[in-house]
């Protein structure tokens, strides 16, 4: 494992060309497309009823093992920084999963006689699927936030269309077909990596931490991660999988087919609003006010409807589900964009809480009838689980939590992201900038001399460290100067500190 994960240093380019931008939503569109035939059951092939009973009584080992992954994933991001730096890793994964999902299908679907652990323990070596979520998660953290709403909302409505595709296929050609989608997003992440990122992977030593690793990355913890978002996004989730229960209930008529035209639908509009609004701040809070309405109304429906109007129900669910899910990538995105390379940690712990909460949704199915609730007290609860909720996310400034220190994290998005280290710096010529130079040329800014020379050290590609050791002052003062600066110049990340100085020298 030393081998594979190594300590990286990472740089996300300063701008991510269309290409890119593409192949990281056609990356998780893929992903999401053979994640989610599994939640629409009536869509897709069946095995026999026995291999079916088998899967559904270990399931909850199932979520055991993604529970274990997440953990190892989230400490393992910690500790190394972004995972998918290893070309190793990414392709390990994507043919675990490959190979999980052929075992289940050939023992279960395929074999005259079904062999029933072959089953179980391909759906096992399936559950790994879940490292293509959390290295989807690394990758979309170095996305600018302004393009993360339309790069998730597009990867969501091509899941749909796959979906779709795939419950129109024969039975033989839609399993080869799912078994393939996640070499196909494994591929798109490595083409991903080779156009939006510049990554070098280096082994871990004391001089190699002490030379090239900021000792303020070294600082995070779970301590600095907004808790109380990820449990926020996991009550909503726990209200989803209530809701789907309360549908279910009244009918065995399938409607998954409303879902997906919903989330076509729905992600569609997204999109367009996302890239209509790209140049504008975005205020994330919006998302979570949208989600409210139409998931209480999406209750309120299924509470009042009659049997035989599931597809009206499925409609009203499919808007809610796709808001939520979408929701929930971007804010997990967005959470984790002060420090991306620590973004897969904030995913999987993110996706660890949510799929706890809708683990015990499901427990709690098991043993109250909601549908024998009077609808008063249903709809009351409701309204109580929305403020519960709103009260644990909805402020940006909760969203800041996870920014590196000596970063300021602005209450509405910049376009910009704040990176680690200027990505340019090496192969710009400063050996005759001096920061008497860089105080003339903002000299409109009102910048200090001991400003200016911050400035300049940052121009010159320092972290943190080297900083503050050659301008001999304390990290905290070193923190202080840098709000400052970037308060003067109105800039909000290393890469914009340079861009500007660059412009502004003329180098």
């Amino acid at each position: 494992m030393e081998h594979v994960l190594q300590r990286t240093t990472v740089s996300a380019r300063t701008h991510w060309d269309i290409a890119s931008l593409v192949l990281c939503t056609l990356g998780i569109g893929c992903y999401l497309g053979w994640h989610f035939v599994d939640i629409s059951p009536t869509l897709f092939v069946q095995p026999q009823q026995f291999i079916s009973e088998l899967l559904s009584t270990w399931s909850y080992a199932y979520v055991a093992l993604t529970v274990v992954v997440y953990v190892l994933l989230a400490y393992a991001s910690l500790r190394h920084g972004f995972l998918g730096a290893s070309k190793r890793f990414v392709i390990l994964t994507s043919l675990i999963v490959t190979l999980g999902l052929a075992l289940m299908y050939i023992c279960g679907w395929g074999l005259a006689e079904p062999f029933g652990a072959g089953a179980v323990a391909g759906k096992l070596l399936a559950g790994f699927g879940v490292v293509q979520l959390v290295l989807w998660g690394e990758v979309l953290a170095h996305v600018k936030v302004s393009h993360m709403l339309a790069v998730v909302a597009g990867g969501y409505c091509i899941s749909f269309c796959i979906c779709l595709l795939i419950a129109n296929l024969e039975p033989l050609t839609a399993m080869i077909f799912r078994c393939v989608l996640p070499l196909c997003s494994g591929a798109l992440m490595l083409a991903c990596h080779s156009s939006a990122f510049e990554i070098t992977a280096v082994p871990v030593s004391d001089e190699l931490e002490e030379t090239t690793i900021d000792r303020d990355e070294q600082k995070f913890s779970l301590r600095s991660i907004p808790w109380r978002v990820l449990l926020g996004i996991g009550i909503f989730g726990a209200m989803i999988t209530i809701l789907n229960h309360l549908s279910e209930s009244k009918s065995d008529v399938s409607t998954e087919v409303y879902t997906l035209i919903a989330g076509v639908a729905v992600s569609g509009i997204i999109v367009c609003v996302a890239v209509v609004r790209r140049s504008k701040p975005l205020d994330f809070g919006m998302l979570y006010r949208l989600l409210t309405p139409l998931l209480i109304g999406a209750v309120l429906l299924t509470l009042v409807l009659q049997e035989g109007f599931q597809r009206y129900e499925a409609l009203a669910i499919g808007c809610a589900w796709v808001f939520f899910r979408i929701f929930t990538w971007t804010m997990w995105g967005r959470v984790a964009a002060p420090n991306p390379s620590r973004g897969a940690c904030v995913f999987a712990l993110g996706a660890l809480v949510m799929s706890l909460c809708s683990t015990l949704a499901e427990i709690i199915c098991l043993f109250i009838d909601f549908r024998a609730t009077p609808l008063a007290v249903s709809i009351a609860v409701i309204i109580l689980c929305a403020v519960v909720t709103s009260a644990l996310i909805m402020n940006e400034s909760s969203l800041a939590g996870f920014a590196p220190a000596g970063v300021q994290v602005p209450l509405q998005d910049t376009g910009e992201q704040p990176a680690a280290a200027p990505v340019e710096s090496a192969k710009l010529d400063l050996s005759s900038i001096t920061a008497v130079d860089v105080a003339h040329a903002l000299q409109d800014k009102g910048l200090s001399e001991r400003e200016a020379e911050v400035a300049l050290l940052v121009l010159q590609g320092k972290n943190n460290s080297q900083i503050a050791s050659e301008a001999c002052i304390a990290q905290s003062t070193l923190r202080t100067h840098l709000r400052n600066i970037y308060a003067k110049l109105d800039v909000h990340s290393r890469t914009e500190l340079v861009d500007l100085l660059v412009q502004k020298l003329g180098i």
